[in-house]
């Protein structure tokens, strides 16, 4: 699934991406609030990030494994391993962005790791886009 850049420009050519708001805010009529662009785009980042072995019911192969690498030791070499993982899910199951860059640092004083990753948007001139997410884990 992984597309070459050109490919993914056809592909997703004057499209303006749009997804309902997880925090199920009321919008100005009776309907859920939506979100919008690189906004939309970075909800679906961190739902796809935190979306564990078979919770999609007719995907079971979409997943990332990061919650599992959540319970492994705070170390460094963990924070590698958390980089990888979310390179390779989001180079493989999120067509709509370029990566850029992912940061990974262990944050060993509160068992969490600070992630930072950067991307682009296809299609988009607005250049590189943030999302910072802290990931520690829970019971």
């Amino acid at each position: 699934m992984n597309q070459q850049p050109l490919e993914r420009s056809l592909l997703f050519q004057d499209r303006e991406y749009v997804d309902i708001d997880l925090n199920f805010t009321k919008a100005r009529s009776t309907d859920v609030a939506r979100k919008k662009g690189e906004n939309a785009i970075k909800q679906a980042l961190k739902v796809l990030l935190l979306t564990g072995p078979a919770e999609r019911l007719f995907h079971p192969e979409v997943a990332s494994g990061v919650r599992s690498l959540l319970f492994d030791l705070v170390t460094p070499t963990t924070a590698y391993e958390l980089q990888t993982t979310i390179e390779e899910v989001i180079n493989n199951f999120e067509p709509r962005v370029n990566l850029v860059n992912v940061d990974v640092s262990a944050n060993p004083d509160e068992a969490a790791y600070d992630v930072s990753v950067e991307f682009s948007i296809v299609n988009q001139p607005s250049g590189s886009v943030q999302l910072n997410l802290f990931l520690e884990r829970l019971r």
